[in-house]
């Protein structure tokens, strides 16, 4: 069944949750555009100002630029790379980048001018897309919005036909981590292998773990970095996710941790090995555990923590966000509820 109801008006349809459509074809393509009414006088008002107006501007456009997709990605990589938070954080950029690969693969390999709303609605739905995890479609998305939007600014297209695409839900996953108990043996079975990088990834492992530390920023951190009572994490070059310093306390944990780790000539990075994640999967296949991200250490730390009794707006400045603990309370905001439920079991009044 259409999801389209026709119209005894001309232009119009109707869509079968009851909202007005321009339908029209002007400058050669067919064009539809919500109107944002249910009410067919409205209609008949608002199809009759915007007519001309489309009119007007098709006529622009057949005398302009025609941008074809390989020259829409072209254009749009090229705005990316020149925003100053793009600049700041190549990862971002090289993220970026990435997903306009995705577009360039599977959007209508014709000049963007001449894609529909039903052919945007078909990419969006595509098994490609549609089997990406939902961030990364969203951000597909929104990247293609992007690239339609400097294209009207352009004069390359009259209007957005992706602007009736919905972004998909994207539904935070319950946190499984092993017990805190279970780092202890993760450490001593890294370390066992006594392979050439065996000891530095158990240290960056446990460094991770009592630190809550990104593994881009625990790369940046040097000897300097280290005060008598916290850790100043700065992101090196590439700076940290929010573009800001932040200072982390040294647990009793991470006091004797560095203490080994010391030596008399102790100056420059902690760590010369660029991740130890494949120590860290190795080591839970061999002793059984649930496979652990390098990501996931940086959750363990928050979760003792708030185990702890630390408060959650405190922990996400450890973390270094800047929202006052809303996504530390999304994320973890189950645990401070089992806290809560255990600690209320110790008040009594007689």
């Amino acid at each position: 069944m259409s999801d389209w109801e026709p119209v005894k008006a001309e232009n119009l349809v109707r869509h079968k949750l009851g909202t007005y459509y321009l339908r029209a074809k002007i400058g050669g393509k067919i064009i539809r555009k919500s109107l944002k009414t249910k009410s067919l006088r409205d209609a008949k008002s608002k199809r009759d100002t915007l007519m001309p107006q489309l009119r007007l501007q098709a006529g622009a456009i057949r005398q302009g630029e025609v941008w074809t997709r390989e020259k829409a990605i072209a254009h749009t990589r090229a705005w990316y790379a020149i925003r100053p938070s793009y600049q700041e954080k190549p990862k971002s950029l090289e993220y970026r980048v990435f997903v306009l690969g995705i577009l360039g693969e599977t959007l209508p390999a014709r000049a963007v001018h001449t894609w529909s709303a039903d052919e945007t609605l078909a990419w969006w739905t595509s098994s490609r897309i549609s089997g990406f995890s939902p961030t990364l479609r969203n951000n597909c998305l929104g990247t293609l919005r992007k690239l339609l939007e400097l294209a009207i600014k352009a004069g390359v297209i009259l209007q957005d036909p992706s602007s009736d695409l919905e972004r998909v839900r994207v539904t935070r996953t319950h946190l499984t981590l092993p017990p805190a108990s279970a780092l202890a043996r993760i450490i001593e079975e890294v370390r066992s292998q006594k392979l050439i990088h065996s000891g530095q990834s158990a240290d960056m492992i446990e460094f991770m773990a009592y630190s809550g530390c990104r593994i881009g920023e625990v790369r940046a951190i040097t000897w300097e970095d280290i005060g008598k009572d916290s850790i100043l994490v700065t992101g090196g070059e590439g700076r940290t996710k929010n573009h800001d310093w932040r200072k982390v306390p040294i647990l009793p944990d991470m006091a004797t941790l560095l203490e080994r780790m010391r030596t008399p000539d102790s100056s420059g990075p902690l760590f010369e090995q660029y991740s130890p994640r494949y120590a860290l999967t190795n080591a839970c296949q061999r002793l059984g555990l649930p496979h652990m991200r390098i990501h996931d250490l940086r959750h363990l730390f928050a979760t003792q923590c708030i185990e702890a009794g630390v408060d959650i707006p405190t922990v996400a400045r450890w973390l270094g966000h800047k929202d006052g603990g809303a996504l530390a309370m999304r994320t973890y905001g189950h645990l401070r509820d089992d806290h809560s439920q255990r600690a209320a079991q110790l008040v009594k009044f007689s």
